[in-house]
């Protein structure tokens, strides 16, 4: 990249900060697409939860930090199969879940770190003894980008009051 300078109107600040907005929305846009496909992997809906989909996700050569919260009660998870062992057993118990987001998706990038953050009110459920449920639910990602590509490392998802029967 070259950049010029004329300095009477200084020019080279202007292009630098098109460049870096431009390189924060081609960021952006690359975790919103990983974003949509975690939720794609979770939005279940009748067919059962396995967690395939994540590996594509998450990254394997760092240590990576889960916090759910269910009930109100905090879990500490360490890896991705620790991840997929806690919430199999959780998801066959449904019969049915499915996921609508209901706010917009925050998104910060700055340099190779980003953050992102959203709600759903509605997550609809169904236990496999015909229970109905709706929850409320946050989830808040770490993002890294150690090479050319994006991946998270850390999630806090915070399903507030899940049914009890399902836990």
């Amino acid at each position: 990249c070259v950049i010029l300078v004329n300095p009477k109107n200084n020019t080279s600040d202007l292009i630098m900060d098109k460049i870096i907005d431009f390189t924060s929305k081609r960021n952006e846009k690359e975790i919103l697409r990983l974003i949509q496909k975690w939720i794609d992997v979770w939005n279940v809906k009748d067919k059962p939860f396995t967690g395939e989909g994540l590996e594509e996700i998450f990254a394997f050569d760092r240590r990576i930090l889960f916090e759910v919260i269910l009930d109100f009660r905090m879990r500490n998870l360490h890896s991705l199969q620790e991840y997929i062992n806690t919430f199999v057993p959780i998801m066959n118990n449904l019969s049915y879940w499915e996921i609508k987001l209901c706010e917009d998706i925050e998104i910060s990038v700055n340099y190779n770190l980003g953050a992102s953050s959203f709600f759903w009110f509605d997550c609809i459920g169904k236990s496999k003894d015909g229970e109905k449920f709706k929850v409320i639910q946050n989830v808040t990602h770490t993002w890294v980008r150690p090479e050319s590509e994006w991946k998270l490392v850390g999630e806090q998802l915070g399903f507030g009051k899940f049914p009890k029967s399902l836990l």
